[in-house]
């Protein structure tokens, strides 16, 4: 995180709206390195506040006892910060409070908090709550880190510098944070000490342990050696017996089947027993079938000879009535 700007409004010792201070400005912005100096009273303590303010919503100096920040002659104030994050977007970290009524003897209400985008104005989060997460998440600081880290007050420093060795070493730590490595090295070294401890006990049993000698280790080689050969043995036979029950199981398989084609033989047999009535029935109707035929030819032939024989008849007929009227024509001609 990068700070940009910071405006003061009506804190403590600064009344009233201050000048922004601009470290990204044309004057700051090429600054290696930027000294806050002037003499007591004049704010600078102040400013750092402000910064604090407006990111976490409170100050190392008074943490979130803020009632007392605003200046006396001011019914209003408070503090901007503009900021910039690792991933190069600006944000607009807010925190002001009025006194009730608007009155100096007012008071101090309930202060607002907020971040907001530096491009739209969009408020990205509102509230104690809110800012707090946002700052932790995007930020990635409490402000006891931001304390510890980038911001040391004035009243801790000067702890620091009057405290005896040990009180200074705790308050560096709790400054810096490295009290987190304090405990982790309290926690090594109890687990250290612990596996050295199950080291010792190791160690112990097998000094406790003797090695055979070289006949009971021959003894142990033959047993083992003896064991290897009869689980092959073992292994050969159990092979071999699986060999014979495949075959009986295959035997009973074809047993079963030819059982079973057997019945079905005799079924069959039964069935064209049974059906000896219907096969004479059929021959018979075989037979008959032929004899209509013929039966039909026959018929065919004698209703061919009827029509023959009235054709003999017609034509006999025929020649009568010719005779008849020849003789009746030779009669006349007589």
């Amino acid at each position: 995180m990068r700070i940009d700007r910071i405006r003061i409004t009506s804190l403590a010792s600064l009344h009233g709206v201050q000048p922004a201070v601009d470290f990204a400005g044309p004057i700051l912005g090429h600054a290696g390195l930027v000294a806050i100096t002037g003499p007591t009273g004049s704010g600078k303590s102040t400013l750092l506040d402000g910064l604090s303010l407006a990111i976490f919503g409170c100050t190392p100096r008074l943490a979130r006892d803020t009632d007392h920040l605003l200046s006396r002659d001011a019914t209003e104030g408070g503090a901007e910060v503009v900021f910039t994050l690792d991933d190069g977007s600006q944000w607009i970290a807010s925190w002001s409070a009025h006194r009730s009524r608007k009155q100096l003897d007012g008071a101090v209400q309930a202060p607002t908090h907020q971040i907001a985008r530096a491009g739209d104005g969009g408020i990205a989060a509102s509230g104690a709550k809110e800012v707090k997460a946002w700052v932790e998440q995007h930020v990635r600081l409490t402000f006891d880190q931001f304390r510890g880290v980038m911001l040391l007050a004035q009243f801790d420093f000067a702890r620091f510098l009057a405290a005896d060795d040990k009180d200074r070493s705790l308050l560096l730590e709790k400054l810096t944070g490295t009290d987190l490595y304090a405990k982790l090295s309290a926690a090594a070294f109890e687990q250290s000490k612990a596996a050295q401890e199950r080291v010792q006990q190791h160690q112990t049993v097998l000094a406790g342990l003797q090695p055979l000698t070289p006949e009971e280790r021959g003894a142990i080689e033959a047993a083992i050696a003896s064991g290897i050969i009869t689980a092959s043995a073992a292994e050969a036979a159990w092979s071999a017996a699986q060999a014979v029950v495949a075959w009986w199981r295959e035997r009973r398989r074809l047993q079963d089947d030819q059982s079973q084609r057997q019945l079905a033989a005799s079924a069959a047999a039964s069935a064209w027993q049974q059906a000896e009535a219907q096969r004479q029935r059929l021959a018979a109707a075989e037979s008959a079938l032929q004899l209509q035929a013929e039966l039909a030819r026959v018929d065919g032939s004698r209703q061919h000879a009827a029509k023959a024989q009235l054709q003999l008849a017609t034509c006999t007929d025929t020649q009568r009535l010719s005779a008849a009227d020849l003789q009746r024509r030779e009669q006349e001609l007589a």
